[in-house]
């Protein structure tokens, strides 16, 4: 299946920002928002390194662990309309 497919790329890539993304999002869709923080702990990375979708996913992940401030912050580096619309819905409640 598409999970575990995407936990061997991460085991075998664990720097790939990509994959650890989806592995976030998929730890938010199962309602793990710890674990979802964690695929961001332990690597280097900044802001614009990041795509709008996985700054997105980032800002949700951040929220979603009660960083308020910070997910914010992320949030307001988006162009909602340069999101897909799953994306947008990720960060709605951010940017009010």
């Amino acid at each position: 299946n598409s999970r575990a497919t995407i936990e061997k790329l991460h085991l075998q890539n664990p720097r790939d920002l990509g994959y650890r993304t989806t592995l976030a999002l998929a730890k938010l869709r199962e309602k793990n928002p710890e674990a979802a923080y964690g695929m961001y702990t332990n690597v280097a990375f900044t802001l614009n390194s990041l795509p709008s979708g996985a700054r997105a996913v980032y800002a949700a992940t951040l929220a979603a662990n009660r960083k308020d401030k910070e997910a914010r912050h992320v949030a307001k580096t988006l162009t909602p309309k340069e999101l897909l619309p799953e994306e947008q819905a990720l960060i709605k409640n951010l940017l009010q």
